[in-house]
């Protein structure tokens, strides 16, 4: 079990810091305190960017995961384009 802070869950979600701030505010993300700090469990994180994509794409983004997995930063997913198979 890896924990990352909340700059490496804002690279893995490749978005801000302040908006990775905001979605904890509004307890759209999985996350756990450690003393006063705030930590993220990394397959946690990522089960539940798969969790997202799957549901608003209405598939399983196997090759989304991988990709993820295999980089630091979290590709950009294009919400309109349609998905490969």
């Amino acid at each position: 079990m890896e924990l990352i802070t909340i700059k490496q869950a804002a690279q893995v979600l490749n978005v801000s810091v302040s908006t990775v701030r905001n979605m904890l505010q509004r307890g759209e993300l999985p996350a756990l305190r450690v003393g006063k700090q705030i930590r993220f469990v990394r397959e946690d994180l990522e089960r539940w960017i798969r969790q997202r994509v799957s549901r608003e794409r209405g598939l399983a983004p196997v090759s989304f995961v991988r990709r993820l997995a295999m980089t630091k930063r979290a590709p950009k997913v294009d919400p309109c384009a349609s998905p490969s198979r």
